[in-house]
């Protein structure tokens, strides 16, 4: 299996997506929305020739939770055409939904012929962090590197790394966070279910740190933010305001984004959104968008149907732990 991913995906050898301690945690450690091993594989004459994780997604919708999955680490080989479709079949009977979110045109082309229907747009965002540091960093150091470095110094200074000061953030156990503060659906928007189980198991992941943060505004609390740490970056893993207010996601991203600033050495940070009020908050905050990529919803049922945005994050799919062991900044 290892080979194959490491044919299709064409990465070195010492990847970090194929760690072992990697691989046993995303295929087969505990998880309470997914009972088993994740890991499912094809096989011809005892050759294997196709292989996909089922990465467990829960949506609240209609006073219920909808499991479902995102296909992650989704491989197929070349010389048996359809191997990558019919493994992702027989994966589908066993969720009542399923999504994908972005993925190669290959693999983009094969959801949209299996069943899957365009459901929105996951947009990622970044902005630099310590511009000095990232230049020193930087994946890509050649003639550009000092008009990078000025336009991303200056856009630190447009832009500070401040948060309002009647906000706080302290880091918490997953066991400690309030059930009230857990994301639920609403007219606007579409929540997907988080537990502290859920939270542990990232904080668990061996290739990216994950901290859990409890929000407050003058000692109410207002939402929370899980940060991953990642070569060179912080991630906005998965955030929630409760109000849903612009005003105070925009908060909040502030928060997010001073706490990863004093948390650790990141250049730069990243988030992603599938709602306005996010998209609208991130940009406030000196965000800029840097992709735009389509969500492909299976819904047979169409259990979904009439549901407003899903409020889709990192989490849902490997984007908050995903990197080549060496920093990828995008900005």
């Amino acid at each position: 299996m290892r080979q194959l991913l490491r044919d299709v995906f064409k990465t070195k050898e010492d990847a970090p997506f194929l760690n072992d301690r990697h691989l046993r945690w995303k295929y087969y450690a505990e998880r309470e929305d997914w009972p088993g091993s994740r890991s499912f594989v094809l096989a011809e004459a005892s050759r294997l020739v196709a292989h996909a994780c089922a990465w467990p997604v829960t949506v609240l919708w209609n006073d219920r939770k909808i499991a479902g999955f995102h296909p992650i680490d989704w491989a197929a080989s070349a010389g048996v055409p359809a191997a990558g479709a019919l493994l992702l079949r027989e994966m589908r009977k066993l969720a009542e939904i399923s999504i994908s979110v972005g993925g190669t045109d290959v693999a983009q082309k094969v959801i949209a012929n299996t069943g899957y229907r365009p459901a929105g747009e996951m947009k990622y965002y970044a902005r630099p962090l310590r511009p000095w540091l990232q230049a020193g960093t930087h994946q890509r150091r050649n003639f550009k590197l000092p008009a990078r470095l000025a336009r991303n110094w200056w856009w630190a200074m447009r832009w500070p790394v401040t948060a309002p000061s009647t906000w706080s953030a302290e880091r918490v156990a997953p066991e400690q966070i309030p059930a009230e503060v857990l994301p639920v659906s609403s007219e606007r928007l579409t929540a997907c279910a988080r537990s502290a189980a859920q939270f542990r198991y990232f904080e668990q992941c061996p290739i990216g740190r994950h901290e859990l943060y409890l929000v407050r505004e003058r000692g109410i609390v207002k939402g929370y933010f899980l940060l991953s740490f990642v070569p060179g970056q912080a991630r906005v893993a998965d955030a929630w305001a409760r109000s849903g207010e612009i005003d105070e996601w925009e908060a909040l991203y502030r928060r997010a984004m001073r706490t990863a600033f004093d948390a650790g050495k990141a250049a730069e940070i990243t988030a992603a959104s599938a709602h306005e009020a996010g998209h609208y908050a991130l940009r406030r905050c000196g965000f800029r968008m840097y992709q735009a990529l389509p969500v492909m919803l299976f819904d047979p049922k169409r259990l979904l149907r009439g549901a407003p945005p899903v409020h889709w994050q990192m989490i849902d799919n490997d984007f908050s732990f995903l990197h080549q062991g060496r920093p990828e900044y995008v900005t």
